[in-house]
């Protein structure tokens, strides 16, 4: 992935913050803006107070991180779906367990325990959120933490440890000796019941790896 996506992938943890910061500034704004008499718009914009202004600027800023945001899940959406085309090994999973509840429980416990007291009208609360934004961004991108991310879920991707065997021949006798493998993966497939089926897997340098069943592949 691109730093950019990256970035964007990181930040896109933050839609929901993003989305309710930006309304209340939207609505403080709303409630502090005064129409001027014979004056058009940019000349009534230059007169209002400053906590329009403020809360004004801030809802565009939440909106341009906003924006950002939904491209890192459409830029991971396509490299999710190129997967299929690149070099690819068919497993037989042993067994699958759905792990997504456990980064919800990181993300609320991180997330929006750590902010809700936060009111985006006040500059003070807004500073420091914002260097505890930056902290928390800059530890996923260094630590490759996308996947930490219920957004992706919500948007249908499911997170999987998954344990899958392969056999390896032994001796030049034929015998055969079955080697079991764990990984975690990304899939909008219900792996924890398709045990014994077939399925392909597309390896990533990354904490997750992408797996979809051979029978639609082959469809």
């Amino acid at each position: 992935m691109s730093k950019f996506t990256k970035l964007a992938l990181s930040l896109s943890c933050f839609l929901p913050l993003f989305f309710i910061f930006g309304a209340e500034n939207f609505c403080a704004a709303y409630c502090s803006f005064s129409a001027v008499e014979n004056k058009n718009l940019f000349q009534s914009l230059l007169n209002q107070s400053e906590c329009f202004l403020f809360n004004t600027g801030l809802f565009f800023v939440w909106l341009a991180l906003f924006v950002i945001g939904v491209t890192g899940i459409i830029c991971f959406r396509k490299s999710f779906l190129k997967a299929d085309r690149l070099s690819k090994e068919t497993v037989v999973l042993t067994k699958a367990e759905n792990i997504t509840a456990d980064y919800y429980f990181t993300y609320f416990s991180l997330f929006v325990i750590s902010f809700f007291g936060v009111d985006p009208t006040k500059l003070k609360d807004i500073l420091i959120f914002a260097i505890i934004m930056v902290l928390i961004i800059w530890v996923y991108v260094a630590n490759e933490m996308y996947f930490v991310n219920p957004v992706l879920n919500i948007v249908g991707y499911k997170s999987f440890s998954i344990v899958y065997h392969k056999s390896f021949s032994a001796n030049n006798a034929g015998e055969k000796e079955v080697h079991l493998f764990e990984i975690k993966v990304f899939s909008k497939e219900p792996l924890n019941r398709m045990s014994g089926e077939k399925v392909f897997v597309t390896f990533s340098p990354h904490d997750f790896s992408v797996c979809y069943p051979v029978s639609k592949k082959k469809q």
